[in-house]
């Protein structure tokens, strides 16, 4: 008798922007530019080298809204043309994949549709905080989220966040650093490592972890210096731009995304579109006359008692 030929199921990021996101060493990557890149796709990726063989590993998926989570084509359900075929059960109702029958862990869905939310989260241990479009969430969820970032699994905490291009954003201040004065990213400084100390509200940057503990040589007044040595303080973070141009799959099954994206009005144009190479642009914003065109009115010095013009 003839053995069954088991099919052999292929799960890898697409090569370029995508790889190097997920390949990303730094506590906390960037994933952001223009639409279409593939972006929430690679944050359903990111999780699977862990938590298919750690029983111990934990990562959440948040998004702003339970509704966007659960859009047609958003987030669930990638996941539920990924997650099943590495043997995952999906239990919606509690919103979660789970590997625990094959000796793995499991990923969680959530939302933090108001600021309150976010102490759903309260006692929590993330190994793997994944966030998607990042910059519709408040700073004060963001940073409450990265308290729960924690693991006894071995696998050091870490955080990944996509997002598209909005300058008034949390997001944009953290990423200023690798955006040119023309808005679009800086290829000469994208995907390096750049560390941070949080005080108050205001984050401290530094070209190297070096650098700021010589900085705040007594920082967090840490009693067991061993823990700076294992390079817990500061946090490490980079920035990774996408394009469309990167999501060659999506292009290839449908190129007509792309005249979609040429069709918004001009500052959408250029966040969700933006340079082909350095992705959307972080700095343009809404002038006056963008939404209301002076063309499109007859000026009167006076209205008439009881008259309509």
């Amino acid at each position: 008798m003839v053995d069954a030929v088991q099919e052999i199921i292929e799960i890898k990021p697409q090569e370029g922007r995508q790889t190097q996101f997920l390949a990303s060493p730094a506590d906390i990557t960037v994933y952001g530019g223009s639409a279409g890149g593939g972006k929430s796709y690679g944050l359903i990726l990111d999780p699977l080298r862990y938590v298919l063989t750690n029983p111990q590993f934990t990562a959440v998926i948040i998004r702003q809204t339970f509704s966007r989570i659960m859009k047609a084509g958003g987030l669930w359900d990638n996941a539920m043309e990924v997650y099943p075929k590495t043997g995952a059960v999906s239990r919606i109702g509690d919103m979660r994949f789970d590997w625990k029958q094959r000796g793995g862990g499991r990923i969680e869905f959530g939302h933090v549709a108001h600021e309150d939310a976010v102490q759903a989260y309260q006692g929590s241990q993330i190994a793997a905080l994944l966030i998607d479009e990042a910059t519709e969430i408040s700073a004060k969820s963001f940073w409450f989220l990265v308290s729960r970032n924690r693991s006894t699994s071995g696998v050091k905490p870490y955080i990944k966040m996509t997002c598209n291009p909005d300058p008034e954003s949390f997001i944009a201040d953290m990423v200023d650093w690798y955006i040119a004065e023309d808005g679009y990213a800086d290829l000469e400084r994208v995907g390096k490592l750049r560390w941070f100390v949080r005080t108050g509200d205001v984050l401290d940057w530094g070209n190297s972890r070096k650098e700021l503990l010589d900085k705040y040589s007594e920082i967090h007044n840490i009693p067991n210096e061993g823990l700076r040595d294992k390079g817990v303080i500061p946090k490490s973070f980079t920035f990774i731009p996408a394009t469309v141009f990167d999501n060659k799959i999506l292009l290839e099954a449908d190129p007509g995304y792309l005249a979609n994206l040429n069709a918004l009005l001009p500052v959408e144009r250029e966040r969700f579109l933006g340079d082909s190479v350095r992705g959307g642009n972080w700095k343009i914003t809404h002038d006056a006359g963008d939404f209301f065109n002076e063309n499109w009115f007859h000026l009167k010095d006076k209205i008439t008692t009881g008259g309509v013009v």
